[in-house]
């Protein structure tokens, strides 16, 4: 009945007859836990080793405190190597964690955010970890919930600096490292006032790391906040200094609509490999992309391509999954214990998604779903944070689909719309492979079903008397499902 539910809320998605070749396998996922309560995490080479771990902070329980867990990557392995418990004064949610070297002494840091604050725990270069003693408390803000937090060399200094963001708040705080530790606060005006993502990243290829700034929310205390999904930071190359943003929108026909712009998740890649930097935006079950295009300032004005998506968009990545020099998007769901897979074709073109399962669903946040190559191996492995901890699904290239998903199982659906009462499927099985078809009605419920046979091509079938309108099939195979529109037109 979930996958139901789930179906009723999908508004369009056509699967193309192109084959993907390239083929992308996940491992069953481990989970690892840490314990109750918000969790969110960051990857990054703590111990100087060259591989990577992860960090993660546990708060939002009913008493007022929080930890941090460390998780320590040891000849391929991922194990627990220490937790810390620090206290806090009220009952206050994690929601934001970055790490840089915060004090220039070669070691990476941790900077989290608990209500309006942001703390810095330096990491202790005797036992690895980190001190409650040797920490630094900052409040950007007072009394806004810290939503944005990431580090960066925002002026070129080659000292790490960070930035800070809060709910309805029209400041863009940024911390800049001084040459003895401390920093120097410099406020920057967002306008987008919202659940804000930060990336830090060099969009137009100067040399110098610029900011992004997403609008991630559907209500703004400004009069004009909602008119942006995000905004680009550029670092002046001579003051080093933030310039004035520019603002990108989805909607720019009705800018003003409180929902028509807010942002799920944002990311930022090479998607053409023209090796300039393209952003990835989600909004519920639509996926933007803006192309870097050479000539014009950054991007072009509006999305060039828009995604149909599965539900709930959120946190978004982009990455190349099976090293074929192809990135990847990546799309996780809140609420939904699916990720969703988008691959380009030979000429760059995203279109169809598949869906991973993933066991939690409660990655909302930037901070709760990232990629790293976590057993060293090569691929990049994606990671969740959940109630209780955090899931990796292991990349996988082996030999097998169980568990995983592949662009080697696909459909088509012909003639579409369907004007005589026969259902033509064409699709594609690995051998041996039974999968079940099945088609839902707009209420959810299935009006047929049936088997696909991996021996075979295609297939026919003879509907019921069914009324026109909007249906959804669907194909499983081997935890695999795939989704296609179908629209049916054989009364008259």
């Amino acid at each position: 009945m979930k996958n139901i539910c789930k179906i009723l809320l999908i508004i369009t998605f056509w699967l193309s007859g192109d084959i993907l070749s390239a083929q992308i396998n996940f491992a069953p996922q481990v989970l690892y836990n840490s314990s109750q309560g918000n969790n969110v995490h960051v990857t990054a080479d703590f111990d100087n080793d060259g591989l990577s771990d992860i960090i993660v902070a546990t708060g939002g329980t009913s008493i007022s405190k929080f930890y941090l867990w460390m998780f320590k990557q040891q000849s391929g392995q991922l194990n627990l190597h220490d937790s810390m418990k620090y206290t806090t004064t009220n009952y206050l949610q994690c929601y934001s964690i970055s790490s840089g070297d915060l004090n220039n002494n070669g070691r990476k840091d941790i900077i989290l955010s608990y209500g309006d604050t942001v703390k810095i725990f330096y990491q202790d270069t005797v036992i690895g970890f980190f001190n409650e003693n040797n920490s630094q408390i900052f409040v950007p803000d007072s009394g806004m919930v810290v939503y944005g937090l990431e580090c960066g060399d925002l002026n070129g200094d080659g000292l790490t600096d960070f930035a800070v963001t809060h709910w309805l708040n029209e400041n863009l705080n940024v911390y800049y490292q001084n040459a003895n530790q401390g920093f120097t606060k410099v406020v920057y005006y967002k306008k987008i006032a919202g659940r804000n993502e930060l990336i830090v990243s060099d969009m137009n290829n100067d040399g110098f790391q610029d900011l992004i700034v997403s609008n991630g929310t559907v209500f703004s205390s400004l009069s004009n906040g909602n008119m942006y999904s995000f905004a680009i930071y550029l670092q002046d190359t001579t003051s080093h200094l933030l310039q004035p943003p520019l603002f990108y929108a989805m909607d720019t026909l009705t800018p003003n609509s409180w929902n028509s712009n807010y942002c799920g998740g944002i990311a930022v890649g090479d998607l053409d490999q023209d090796g300039l930097k393209d952003v990835v935006v989600t909004r519920e079950q639509e996926t933007f992309i803006w192309h870097h295009v050479a000539g014009n300032p950054v991007f072009l004005m509006n999305p060039i391509d828009t995604l149909n998506s599965y539900l709930g968009s959120a946190p978004v990545v982009i990455t190349d999954l099976n090293n074929d020099s192809k990135n990847e998007i990546i799309v996780s769901h809140g609420g939904h214990s699916d990720i969703s897979v988008y691959e380009s074709d030979s000429a760059f073109n995203f279109s169809n998604y598949s869906l991973l399962f993933q066991w939690n669903a409660s990655n909302n946040c930037q901070d709760e779903f990232s990629v790293t190559d976590m057993n060293n191996d090569g691929w990049v492995d994606l990671i969740t944070s959940h109630e209780l901890g955090f899931a990796i699904r292991f990349n996988n290239q082996g030999v097998g689909l169980n568990d995983a998903f592949s662009d080697n199982i696909n459909f088509t659906i012909y003639p579409n719309p369907i004007l005589e009462g026969i259902l033509n499927v064409q699709y594609l099985l690995p051998q041996n492979t039974t999968a079940i078809f099945e088609l839902f009605d707009i209420t959810g419920k299935v009006v047929f079903k049936d088997e696909l046979r991996g021996f075979e091509s295609q297939e026919s079938f003879i509907l019921p008397n069914l009324n026109n309108g909007i249906y959804f099939a669907m194909v499983t195979a081997e935890g695999i499902r795939k989704i296609s529109k179908v629209v049916i037109l054989s009364k008259t």
